[in-house]
């Protein structure tokens, strides 16, 4: 615990009570969802999670798309400030160990749930440091494909939706297999995918807020709604 920044109990504290206050997913009942909708309860709980954690700081919320360069400054100094390397890299290990020998299908499955989530993580903070925040979020993958080494892949274009606005992004997912792959240069390139992803969705759903009056009014109305239903001024 000692190795914890403060930062990061806190994010763990509102994903979870996201999970529990919002969605009724409990420890006693979690195991009940699964397949998409437990990849959906996820995404919502990371982004909806963030906002309430940079809340904690007095951080103002904002959806229309613009936002000052301090405020967004403070934003990425505060969700960057997290000392848990070392415990995330035991926990890498530990997975990946763990991983390594179940089949390779199921290897990917997981390969394939990590990147999709860490897309919608690298999403959602790019949207609310630029002053879109959003309800919805989530990341799909299309297009599986084998390939020699016995491993898969997806050679169509990533789609991630954006508060009910579908977008699809420049470029292919990168997802090497974890349990033999982790040479440096290949945790950097799946790295700079996943801001690549980021930036090309946020890109093109602040030009959707930009044109469409009735976009922005739905965002906020939507954070309006969420704030009301959970009694905490966003």
């Amino acid at each position: 615990m000692s190795a914890c920044a403060a930062n990061y109990l806190l994010k763990n504290f509102w994903h979870n009570y996201v999970h529990r206050a919002i969605q009724g997913i409990t420890s006693e009942n979690y195991h009940s969802f699964g397949g998409e909708a437990r990849d959906q309860s996820d995404f919502t709980a990371d982004n909806v999670g963030t906002i309430l954690f940079l809340r904690s700081y007095g951080v103002e919320i904002l959806t229309s798309g613009r936002s000052r360069p301090e405020r967004s400054a403070m934003i990425r100094d505060l969700l960057r400030r997290n000392r848990c390397n070392l415990v995330f890299a035991e926990r890498d290990r530990l997975r990946i160990e763990r991983t390594s020998s179940l089949p390779t299908k199921e290897r990917w499955e997981e390969a394939q749930w990590q990147f999709r989530r860490r897309v919608a993580m690298a999403t959602s903070n790019l949207l609310i440091e630029r002053g879109a925040a959003v309800v919805g979020l989530g990341v799909y993958l299309r297009g599986e494909r084998p390939t020699r080494e016995e491993w898969f892949f997806h050679n169509q274009n990533v789609v991630v939706q954006i508060n009910g606005r579908y977008f699809v992004c420049n470029y292919v997912p990168y997802i090497p297999d974890p349990a033999k792959d982790q040479k440096p240069q290949t945790r950097a390139k799946a790295y700079e995918r996943r801001e690549e992803l980021a930036d090309s969705a946020v890109g093109q759903y602040m030009s959707a807020l930009e044109q469409s009056r009735e976009l922005r009014t739905c965002a906020q109305e939507q954070l309006s709604a969420l704030s009301a239903r959970i009694r905490i001024p966003l």
